[in-house]
């Protein structure tokens, strides 16, 4: 079997407690047997009871006396699918809400997924997707919660660990629905891998390679990305904005990936829609230019690109509130003239908003507080000649 490497050993041991995903399959029972003799004296396994099978009450009892066994503890937990349309993807979802809930910081989740595996996600992905994201397949680590996951056997055959069950004569349990082909998994396990397997015997290996070539390149590029964000994009009351300069200085490909990373950084994602912000960024500063995604929007404000999340939009949809008093959106008043205080002369309100940067979209919900049909307040300012005790306490806008 794969000699885990010292890193991860040392890791597994600090780690206030290892869990092991168990299904009740010989994956997941050879880890289990696996983990076991890494003599951590902080192991646990974890099964989910999808309550799918007529036998799923039998297979959650067989993982807690195989577990026992091993001298293992063993978790169970139950769930209750809804999406009836896909049951492997309510099913993956119900396993990492748990998983999420289950892991404390510092905890580390294993599973047995093995190269077999990252073969037939590598093709399902590339089959469901035109994007070279697709041939990351699956990353051997990531974050689940207040944890990380870790799957040690990534680069390990099926034939491997189905020789060491075999060689330690461990029990588990067979599901009968991955027989059934008209799942697309199985159908690629089925009739597509095994066939290219018989012609190619390295073709497992050599899938698992360029997967694992795709998530090296992928990392690089998201720090190169997250280095490029750090250093251009700004923030202000308003949230944050990157000049088109700046991203025109970008070739196409690293403006899409740029984007995607900000998008990924305030859980949205890229669509064909930002094709246009790609190709020539600096054709959309003078527009109005708009990109709705899912909860966030990109939209073009002047010379930047801003990014609109919903804490921005509720901050700036909030009444303003002064001494009790809900005050008034500014509206259409922008043409008329207002005197900032410490100004030699009055302006016209529209000259004094485009001075002060708030992005168009917004300029119509900007606070203003009137007396005798006066305007003495807009936004942050108060007007020139006011005696008023509160000029040194504005509200705050947006507000949140």
């Amino acid at each position: 079997m794969v000699e885990l490497p010292n890193v991860w050993l040392n890791r597994l041991k600090a780690a206030p407690t290892v869990w092991v995903a168990l299904s009740g399959g010989v994956d997941s029972m050879t880890l289990l047997h696996w983990a076991s003799q890494l003599e951590l004296a902080n192991l646990k396994a974890i099964h989910i009871n999808h309550n799918i099978q007529s036998s799923s009450d039998a297979w959650a009892q067989f993982c807690v006396d195989q577990a026992r066994k091993l001298n293992v503890v063993c978790t169970v937990r139950s769930v209750q699918l809804t999406d009836t349309d896909s049951l492997e993807t309510a099913a993956r979802m119900a396993r990492y809400e748990v998983f999420e809930t289950l892991l404390s910081k510092g905890d580390i989740l294993l599973q047995g997924h093995h190269a077999n595996d990252q073969a037939e996600t590598l093709l399902f992905r590339m089959l469901r997707s035109s994007s070279w994201r697709s041939l990351r397949a699956i990353p051997e680590t990531r974050t689940v919660g207040e944890g990380s996951l870790y799957r040690p056997w990534l680069k390990t055959a099926r034939e491997q660990i189905e020789q060491y069950a075999a060689d330690h004569r461990i029990d588990y349990v067979t599901d009968p629905s991955n027989q059934d082909d008209s799942i697309d998994r199985n159908y690629l396990r089925h009739r597509v891998l095994r066939p290219l397997i018989r012609r190619w015997p390295h073709v497992i290996e050599r899938f698992s390679m360029l997967a694992s070539d795709a998530q090296t390149h992928l990392s690089a590029q998201s720090d190169l990305a997250a280095f490029w964000l750090d250093a251009n994009v700004q923030s202000d009351r308003f949230g944050d904005w990157m000049s088109f300069k700046d991203l025109a200085s970008l070739v196409p490909e690293s403006r899409a990936v740029v984007i995607a990373h900000w998008l990924q950084r305030n859980g949205g994602q890229a669509l064909p829609s930002l094709q246009p912000l790609y190709s020539d960024p600096a054709s959309l500063s003078s527009s109005k230019w708009i990109a709705k995604l899912d909860s966030l929007e990109l939209y073009a404000d002047q010379s930047r690109l801003r990014l609109e999340t919903p804490v921005i939009r509720r901050a700036v949809d909030a009444p303003v509130m002064f001494k009790g008093q809900q005050l008034a959106c500014l509206g259409e008043l922008a043409v008329e003239r207002f005197h900032p205080l410490g100004r030699a002369h009055s302006q016209r309100v529209k000259k004094l908003l485009l001075e002060w940067q708030i992005p168009a979209r917004y300029r119509y919900k900007v606070p203003v507080l009137r007396s005798s049909d006066q305007i003495v307040f807009i936004d942050q300012h108060w007007a020139e000649g006011i005696e008023l005790d509160e000029c040194d306490s504005c509200p705050i806008w947006p507000n949140g």
